[in-house]
């Protein structure tokens, strides 16, 4: 008999993954409370920009692997995808995790195997594992394993990426790891809960900190009049040296969430990992502060700002820069917001006709050839980090 998978929490993570269970043979049940996410799945509607995933999930779904519901049900193996956001304090909140363990304990029993793919703080799987198998029965397998994949092209780098698993026992790490061996290609590595919490942490905190630098470094540059497009290319060709390209600050719910996650282990050791969060939040509010100086100096009254979501050529809007930059400048000019992925505004050139100001937020393909006469008499600032022809 084909073991039964019940995913809960079907975002940006839980629904790929359930799918490309689902292509492994497995039996999978995709669970969220969000009836409207559900319909747009079936509406063939939900992450329409990620390549392969419609025609993954409509076949899945037509042979019956994948099946969709608001409710639990008895399974061998159960995912944890819920969203784990941050309270106003930037402490992380953990509530949706230990929303989805109680509702599922009432279905577990001996031999299941219950995974926490949601980014967690240190010892959390630890914490679960021992409020589920005091209460119900001990002979539950739990294990942490981050995901690790790039919005884009999530359906490759679910299958191809390399997994970390950690299990609370020596015996959960194997049941994951088989597991995780039966549809990923890259490498499974396993370890305990602890250290795989953590790697998830400390990988995006130092993509966080390497940001930070080339923000800083483009704010210094503008101070002192240094092209810092200029000072990057030349720098990197040292062998030993690797600088990012800057952009308007950093968005995506891993990047900017989960230094704060990591730093919550042990703030007093954390002061480079909440430094680089400051810096990356200060970079959106000096490009606020740069447009409006432009823009009051030339006496704009409309601004086109190009792209709204946290990175290029997705619709992914969490925690995104360009959103927040585009509402601070609402306030004093008349804001277009352009973003053929989130509000599927197509083509743009009649609308940069009107604007007194462009401004590039995000790097969208189709924003960077923007024809030059539509930029002439135009007060054009680019910060997207985009090397210039």
């Amino acid at each position: 008999m084909r073991q039964k998978v019940c995913m809960v929490g079907l975002g940006y993570v839980g629904f790929p993954t359930a799918c490309v269970i689902a292509n492994a043979g497995y039996s999978v049940l995709g669970v969220d409370i969000n009836e409207k996410i559900i319909s747009n799945i079936y509406e063939g509607n939900y992450m329409a920009w990620e390549p392969q995933l419609k025609d993954l999930s409509i076949k899945q779904i037509d042979s019956g692997n994948l099946r969709l519901s608001t409710k639990i049900e008895s399974s061998d193996i159960y995912i944890i995808t819920v969203q784990t956001p941050l309270d106003r304090d930037n402490k992380p909140n953990i509530f949706y995790v230990r929303s989805a363990i109680e509702t599922i304990q009432p279905h577990l029993k001996n031999g299941d195997l219950v995974l926490i793919e949601s980014t967690c703080p240190i010892g959390t799987t630890e914490t679960i594992a021992k409020a589920v198998r005091g209460t119900y029965a001990s002979g539950i397998c739990l294990a942490y394993c981050p995901e690790r994949v790039l919005p884009g092209n999530i359906v490759d780098e679910l299958i191809c990426n390399s997994r970390i698993v950690g299990g609370v026992d020596k015996e959960s790490g194997m049941q994951a790891a088989n597991f995780y061996d039966s549809f990923v290609r890259g490498e499974v590595e396993i370890t305990d809960a602890r250290t795989a919490e953590a790697v998830k942490l400390i990988e995006n905190s130092y993509r966080d900190i390497n940001i930070a630098y080339a923000n800083e470094l483009s704010m210094l540059a503008d101070q002192v009049n240094l092209n810092i497009h200029t000072l990057i290319r030349l720098a990197n060709k040292h062998p030993r040296v690797n600088i990012l390209q800057p952009g308007p600050g950093v968005g995506g719910h891993c990047i900017a969430i989960d230094p704060y996650f990591l730093a919550s282990a042990a703030p007093e050791f954390s002061t480079l990992i909440l430094k680089a969060r400051e810096v990356n939040i200060h970079k959106t509010n000096w490009v606020i502060q740069k447009i409006n100086k432009q823009a009051q100096e030339n006496n704009v009254k409309t601004i086109a700002c190009l792209g709204m979501s946290y990175k290029a050529n997705v619709s992914d809007t969490r925690e995104s820069s360009a959103i927040k930059i585009i509402d601070s400048l609402k306030k004093d000019f008349n804001i277009m917001a352009i973003d053929p992925y989130v509000n599927g505004i197509v083509p743009i050139n009649d609308i940069l006709i009107e604007a007194d100001m462009i401004v590039r937020l995000v790097a969208h393909d189709i924003f960077l050839d923007i024809p030059n006469h539509l930029l002439e008499k135009k007060i054009f600032l680019d910060f997207t980090g985009v090397l210039p022809k």
